[in-house]
């Protein structure tokens, strides 16, 4: 068996991913965790957009990172938010609003609570009903709705979540973004339309 050396991986403010073999200097920057294994001659199957782009969770293992801004399942919110923010945000949400995952956007210091009724049902959940807070502030917006979709919701989430498949969500992912050789548009009824000129309806 080959042995195993030790490595310590190294993100950046820039998101960038360096990586340090014991007492050597770092190597890098590398643009995503795919450019770095296939660096160290790993061989790994990645979901890629038609251009080329990566998609991945967030550097956090969890979460879908659009912009800087974090969107995650309740699940995980703890794994991604520090605590002391986390805390502070939740005590800005009426009990009587119930939400399935947030988006957190450290620059702005915002944390959006999403319903996102249909999360688990849904093959491309929408956001639904929307509260967003001002954590630094401690103020909170007049909830909105939005009737976008989402798409690859396995990036909300681990592999261990029991909602739904996250096997299968990924897979539709790999499905077609082999097919579609233009941008996901987030309207359901634009991508209704894309997914039936692609052959995937």
């Amino acid at each position: 068996m080959k042995e195993e050396t030790p490595l310590d991986l190294i993100v950046d403010t820039k998101e960038k991913y360096w990586y340090q073999l014991s007492s050597n200097s770092k190597q890098g920057p590398f643009n995503d965790l795919t450019e770095l294994c296939e660096h160290l001659g790993y061989n790994i199957k990645v979901v890629k957009t038609y251009t080329g782009s990566v998609i991945a969770r967030s550097k956090y293992g969890v979460g879908k990172s659009i912009g800087g801004a974090i969107y995650v399942h309740k699940n995980y919110a703890n794994q991604v938010v520090p605590p002391d923010i986390w805390k502070k945000a939740q005590e800005l949400v009426p009990d009587e609003f119930k939400y399935n995952t947030i988006v957190y956007d450290p620059k702005k210091g915002l944390i959006r609570f999403d319903e996102a009724p249909d999360f688990d049902t849904a093959r491309e959940p929408v956001p639904g009903w929307t509260l967003t807070v001002d954590y630094a502030n401690y103020t909170a917006g007049k909830p909105k709705k939005y009737d976008s979709i989402w798409h690859h919701k396995w990036l909300f989430v681990k592999d261990d979540y029991k909602g739904f498949n996250v096997k299968e969500s990924k897979n539709w992912s790999k499905l077609w973004t082999s097919k579609l050789k233009e941008t996901a548009i987030g309207r359901a009824d634009i991508w209704k339309k894309q997914l039936k000129e692609y052959g995937l309806e």
